[in-house]
């Protein structure tokens, strides 16, 4: 979207340069308005970091299911929290099986004890703790 902005604002200003000025000021004016607004969207899109950080995989014993902690921190915009999602179905479906205070969790203490069982281990607060896809989801403070 931000490339096309700048293309089309740029195209539009080299369009009108032997147009007279009736037709060339208000195209001018437009189009610099729509190379200014790319320019303001890529500098928004490359100066903010993306706030979620993700783990590796941990695998079920028998392969079909993942876990992995992600941690979203917006740093001054707003909250910070810790999560396990559970994947299965070759990642296509994706269900929130922990939710905790932000560095709750580590991958370190997130294991499969069997193939329908996931043990996770937190520090902090604990805001949700549910199984899902037939997977029963035991969280114990440490």
């Amino acid at each position: 979207m931000i490339v096309l902005m700048l293309t089309t604002g740029a195209c539009g200003i080299w369009l009108v340069r032997t147009k007279r000025w009736p037709i060339r000021l208000p195209v001018r004016l437009l189009s610099s308005l729509l190379v200014l607004a790319g320019v303001v969207g890529a500098v928004f899109f490359l100066g903010f970091p993306n706030p979620n950080s993700y783990s590796v995989p941990v695998y079920s014993p028998n392969g079909k299911r993942a876990a992995r902690v992600c941690e979203y921190n917006a740093s001054g915009f707003g909250a910070a929290d810790s999560s396990v999602e559970l994947f299965t179905a070759h990642g296509f479906k994706s269900r929130l099986v922990f939710f905790g205070e932000y560095r709750s969790v580590e991958i370190e203490n997130v294991r499969w004890t069997s193939d329908s069982e996931l043990e996770v281990a937190y520090h902090g607060t604990v805001y949700n703790c549910t199984g899902a896809f037939d997977v029963k989801v035991r969280c114990t403070h440490h």
